[in-house]
C-alpha cells in the first residue's frame, strides 16, 4: 500500500478495519499477552526500521543479516524500502 502511494493514515484506517494489531507481552515473568492498536508514530517507526529489509541495528552496529544467513529473506528488497522513506519524507514535508 505505500509504494502504491497510500498515506499513513490511510493504511493505518485500512488495518483498523482489518483488526491489524501488534502482540506483545506485559513483563517477561508474566507471559500473559495484549493486543496494542497501531498508531501513526508506530507505523512510522515500522516504516523507518531496516530489519525489514535484512539489516539489523543495535546500540550503533549494524549487521547485514543477508550476508550473515545466506538464507536469511527478508520481507521487503531494499529498493522498495528506500522507496517507502522517499515517500515518507515528502509526506512530512507537507505535514
Amino acid at each position: 500500500m505505500r509504494l502504491e502511494g497510500s498515506t499513513i493514515s490511510e493504511m493505518l484506517e485500512y488495518w483498523r478495519a482489518h483488526d491489524v494489531h501488534r502482540i506483545t507481552k506485559i513483563t517477561r515473568k508474566n507471559k500473559t499477552k495484549r493486543r496494542i492498536e497501531i498508531s501513526g508514530k508506530m507505523a512510522t517507526s515500522i516504516f523507518r526500521d531496516p530489519f525489514y529489509y535484512g539489516i539489523i541495528v543495535q546500540s550503533g552496529t549494524s549487521v547485514d543479516l543477508r550476508e550473515l544467513n545466506p538464507k536469511f529473506k527478508p520481507m521487503i528488497s531494499e529498493s522498495d524500502y528506500n522507496a517507502a522513506q522517499k515517500l515518507t519524507g515528502a509526506e512530512r514535508a507537507v505535514m
